[in-house]
């Protein structure tokens, strides 16, 4: 594929997103999801809170501690925020690192 391709500040390839919806056959908005990374602070440890912006319909959430990949804690979500919380195997650190990715609820 040629052309001439940019990036905004976000990283995000605009040119090749506009391709790549137009083949989906269906134009994705920005505004039907969102996505971040949060890093716990120590005051988080029981739990953290974070706000998408968005009424939240699904989710995808994955922890990372020391570099490694967690599978063993609670999420919840209440209209705009994903809650993750402490369980019996899993314990928030400061320094943890929640990759998260929320749908707009339709």
């Amino acid at each position: 594929m040629s052309g001439n391709f940019y990036s905004d500040n976000t990283g995000y390839n605009a040119k090749q997103l506009n391709i790549q919806s137009g083949t989906m056959g269906k134009s994705v908005a920005f505004e039907s999801f969102k996505f971040g990374t949060h890093i716990v602070s120590s005051a988080e440890e029981t739990a953290v809170s974070i706000k998408t912006g968005i009424t939240v319909g699904g989710f995808i959430v994955q922890v990372y501690k020391s570099g490694e990949l967690f599978g063993s804690y609670d999420v919840n979500v209440s209209d705009e925020t994903i809650i993750v919380t402490i369980n019996d195997d899993y314990k928030l650190t400061n320094g943890d690192v929640i990759y998260w990715f929320a749908f707009v609820k339709n």
